[in-house]
């Protein structure tokens, strides 16, 4: 399998990030098991695709 740009992992004790860069894009997850958060953000090659979402776990559980 292909996979076009650099992902790197960043870890530490309880908490990390996961990041994918290719060119003008960029995804990003950094999380926190201890505080059961996490923020996902993505980015491309201008601001109208740019997006960040910041939740928790227990968030996601509400929403069903």
């Amino acid at each position: 399998m292909r996979v076009d740009g650099e992902f790197t992992a960043e870890l530490g004790d309880t908490a990390g990030v996961l990041r994918w860069v290719h060119a003008a894009h960029r995804v990003e997850v950094a999380f926190d098991v201890a505080s059961r958060a996490f923020t996902l953000t993505a980015t491309g090659a201008d601001a109208e695709t740019d997006a960040e979402v910041r939740r928790t776990v227990d968030d996601l559980l509400a929403a069903g």
